[in-house]
C-alpha cells in the first residue's frame, strides 16, 4: 500500500540551482516542506526526487457546511479502516478523527477553529511520518491551500 503513494521523479542532469528551483516549485504545489523530499542519484546523469504523496481534496460546499471531508473511494486505503481512531495535526492543535463507513472524516472542531475555510479551498492531508508508520497510520498533518479561483488556477 505504501508504494502506491510513493513517487520518484527522475530528472536529467540538473544543476544544483535548477534542482533547488524544481524542488521549491514541487513543494509549493503540494504544500510540503522540502525537507520531506528524498534526493538521490539512481544512476549517472540522473537525479531523483522522491516523496510520499499527500491526499489533496478540493472542499465542496456540503463538506464545509457539515464540517467533514469525504474521501474518494480510490483513496480509501490511504487512511485507517472505518472507526479506527487517528489524529489530525493542524496549526491550532491535535484533533481525534476516524473515517466512517461512508468515507467521511468528521472534523467539527477543526472547522470551528478555522472559520475562514470555504468551498474551493484545498485540504491537504499527509501522514506525519510515513516512513516510520506501520499500517494503520496514526496521525496526519492537515494544511489548507486557498481556493482555486483565488489562486487563478
Amino acid at each position: 500500500m505504501e508504494e502506491k503513494y510513493w513517487v520518484d521523479i527522475i530528472t536529467g542532469d540538473l544543476s544544483l540551482g535548477e534542482l533547488g528551483s524544481f524542488s521549491a516549485e514541487l513543494a509549493r504545489q503540494f504544500n510540503i516542506d522540502r525537507s520531506r523530499f528524498h534526493v538521490w542519484a539512481p544512476k549517472e546523469d540522473e537525479i531523483s526526487i522522491s516523496l510520499f504523496l499527500p491526499y489533496l481534496k478540493v472542499l465542496a460546499p456540503s463538506e464545509v457546511k457539515y464540517k467533514l471531508i469525504i474521501v474518494e473511494e480510490g483513496f480509501r486505503e490511504y487512511f485507517p479502516p472505518p472507526d479506527h481512531k487517528f489524529f489530525i495535526v493542524g496549526h491550532e492543535g491535535v484533533y481525534e478523527a476516524s473515517l466512517d463507513e461512508y468515507n467521511r472524516i468528521y472534523l467539527t472542531k477543526w472547522f470551528n477553529d478555522n472559520p475562514k475555510v470555504k468551498p474551493g479551498d484545498i485540504a491537504i492531508l499527509r501522514p506525519l511520518n510515513p516512513t516510520y508508520y506501520k499500517y494503520p497510520r496514526e496521525a496526519y498533518v492537515l494544511t489548507l491551500k486557498g481556493s482555486l479561483a483565488k489562486e487563478g488556477n
